[in-house]
């Protein structure tokens, strides 16, 4: 991969997701979560295995490795206290919303390569916080 598309045929949308999540509010990240929690079925776990399949048959390994390390560069860097008091579970948010935000990521990355249910329903926690057409503009 090059340095102008490290992620592959998908890049721009992934790059867009990227920056798009350096913007979210706390109380976005928390209504993210909740619509995650509340898509947890099967499908979400058929989904995250389909991903990891496209990636291994897309060769992108090296573009989830480089992806992965962004992302968690990125929420590392983030205030997840919001500057509220001690006690509100912060370290759950943040856990938790690496790894929703991993999948939405890793779902992007392989999106060529995945069913639309299968994007779908990885990328849904999303989606009233960041619709893809600000991303990519692809449905």
């Amino acid at each position: 991969m090059s340095d102008e598309s490290p992620f592959g045929p998908r890049t721009l949308a992934v790059k867009g997701f990227l920056e798009a999540i350096q913007r979210l509010t706390i109380a976005q990240w928390r209504e993210v979560i909740e619509a995650w929690r509340t898509t947890v079925t099967d499908a979400w776990h058929d989904a995250g295995s389909a991903v990891a399949a496209a990636v291994m048959q897309s060769d992108r390994r090296e573009a989830r490795e480089e992806l992965l390390s962004e992302l968690g560069d990125i929420t590392r860097r983030m205030r997840w206290d919001g500057g509220e008091a001690g006690g509100n579970s912060t370290q759950a948010i943040e856990s938790t919303a690496h790894y929703v935000a991993s999948l939405a990521a890793l779902a992007l990355l392989v999106r060529d390569r995945l069913t639309r249910h299968e994007f779908e329903a990885l990328y849904v926690p999303f989606v009233s916080v960041i619709p893809l057409a600000t991303i990519d503009g692809v449905h």
